[in-house]
C-alpha cells in the first residue's frame, strides 16, 4: 500500500469514528448567493471586498460592502482617486506601473479574444480604517469587452494578505483562468521581460502547479500523484523554487506565491 493510501485510510477511520448522531434523509439546500459567499471566504487568504468598475463610465457599478469595514469608505462613496489618496505613498508609482504594464500586456501582448482569460495581481499597500497600512492583494479580470475590444468592464478583488507578509512584492502576474500560458513575477520596471519568453519569468506553470497543491495542504506525495509526477521531480522543482524565490522552506515559498498572485 502506498503512504499516500495508508494516510487516506487513517483519515477516513478518523472521522467515522465520530458518528452523526441525528440525520434527516432530505438532501438541505444550498441557494448560490450563500455558495459563492463561502467560496470567496475560503479561497481569499484574508478578509476582502469585491467589486465591478465601469472603465467606460470610470465609475464603480458594485462595489461589495466590506470596502468600508476594511477601509472605512461607504461603498457609494468609493472612487478611483478616492483608493489613490488611501494608497501607501511608496507604493503609489508601482501601482501605476503594475496598469501600465497590464494595459500592454493585454492590449499589445497577447490576442484580444484571449483579454478574458487573465487575471491581473500585484499587491500594494492601502490604508486601513484603523489607520495602519496593509498589504493588499489586487486581482481583476475583464467581464465585458466592446466590439473593438476595448474592457468596458472588470471585476476586482481585494484582499488583506499582511499576515503572511508585511512586505509587498514589487512583481505583477498574469495568470490564465483556464490554465494556459501564464505570465508569473513580471517586473514591472522591465516590461522587455514580456519579449524574451518564459526563461526570464519567475516561476514556470509547472511550479505554480505544484505550490498550488502544497497551498491546499496536499503533501509533495500527493501533489507528485495529482499532476501525474515522480516525487524526486517534485522535490526538484521545489529545490529550483526555493532557490528563485530566497525562500528558507516550503512554506516561505509558498507565502510568497499567494502574496505574489501566482496561485
Amino acid at each position: 500500500m502506498k503512504k499516500t493510501d495508508k494516510t487516506l485510510t487513517k483519515i477516513q477511520e478518523l472521522w467515522s469514528s465520530r458518528p452523526v448522531r441525528s440525520f434527516q434523509k432530505t438532501k438541505q439546500q444550498f441557494d448560490d448567493k450563500y455558495l459563492f459567499n463561502l467560496v470567496g471566504k475560503i479561497f481569499c487568504p484574508g478578509p476582502f471586498y469585491y467589486y465591478i468598475f465601469n472603465f467606460a463610465e470610470q465609475k464603480f457599478d458594485h462595489i461589495h460592502q466590506n470596502v468600508q469595514l476594511l477601509h472605512g469608505i461607504a461603498p457609494e462613496e468609493v472612487s478611483i482617486p478616492k483608493f489613490y489618496e488611501l494608497t501607501h505613498p511608496d507604493d503609489a508609482e508601482h501601482v501605476l506601473k503594475s496598469e501600465e504594464l497590464a494595459a500592454k500586456f493585454l492590449f499589445e501582448f497577447i490576442n484580444p479574444k484571449h483579454i478574458p482569460n487573465y487575471k491581473v495581481s500585484y499587491v500594494f499597500r492601502i490604508k486601513r480604517t484603523d489607520g495602519t497600512y496593509g498589504v493588499f492583494q489586487h486581482q481583476a479580470i475583464a467581464l465585458r469587452l466592446d466590439d473593438q475590444n476595448s474592457i468596458i468592464t472588470v471585476f476586482g478583488v481585494h484582499t488583506d494578505i499582511t499576515h503572511l507578509s508585511p512586505t509587498p512584492s514589487r512583481l505583477v502576474s498574469f495568470i490564465d483562468i483556464n490554465q494556459n500560458r501564464s505570465y508569473i513575477g513580471v517586473d514591472p520596471t522591465k516590461t522587455f521581460l514580456l519579449d524574451t519568453g518564459p526563461s526570464e519569468l519567475l516561476l514556470s506553470s509547472r511550479e505554480c502547479e505544484i505550490l498550488g497543491h502544497l497551498a491546499e495542504g496536499k503533501s509533495q506525495d500527493e501533489a507528485a500523484e495529482l499532476l501525474n509526477l515522480s516525487f524526486h521531480t517534485v522535490r526538484t522543482h521545489m529545490n529550483n523554487i526555493r532557490g528563485k524565490l530566497k525562500a528558507s522552506n516550503t512554506t516561505e515559498a509558498v507565502a510568497i506565491a499567494i502574496r505574489s498572485g501566482w496561485i
